[in-house]
């Protein structure tokens, strides 16, 4: 038996009245929004292998489409901070779509300054929710 997702799937081969089962890793399911052309080749070669099923978009539009269609079968978002996600991460919120994302900054924004702090308090604020990861500033030669 084959699913075509293989998704935890098993198969079967046999051989000599001898089944044997191997079983195939599960892919991973990404969905992107990120507009550079330089991070989404990155991110392409970086996750090229047939563990990951890479679906990425430029347009907020489609990419929530996309999430509200398939949020089940969603591993992780990795999204590249703009405006336009804002709203979107909102709605998801709001709609109960709390998904595991991985956020990169922008290209344009300039270095993070130390966060304030109260003695060894630091003040974070969240983008989606707090199992969020944000990655540093990132060159293109980084990935």
């Amino acid at each position: 038996m084959t699913n075509s997702s293989n998704r935890g799937s098993k198969t079967a081969n046999s051989q000599v009245g001898t089944p044997t089962l191997s079983i195939l890793l599960p892919q991973l399911s990404i969905c992107t929004f990120v507009r550079s052309s330089g991070l989404i080749q990155d991110l392409r070669q970086f996750l090229s292998s047939d563990r990951y099923i890479l679906t990425n978009f430029s347009s907020a539009t489609e990419l929530l489409h996309f999430v509200e269609q398939e949020k089940h079968q969603l591993d992780c978002l990795i999204l590249q901070e703009e405006r336009e996600l804002l709203p979107l991460v909102n709605q998801w919120y709001e709609q109960g779509t709390l998904l595991p994302v991985v956020i990169i900054p922008a290209e344009s924004e300039p270095e993070s300054a130390t966060p304030s702090s109260e003695g060894d308090r630091q003040t974070t604020t969240y983008l989606f929710h707090p199992a969020e990861v944000r990655l540093p500033k990132v060159s293109a030669n980084m990935l």
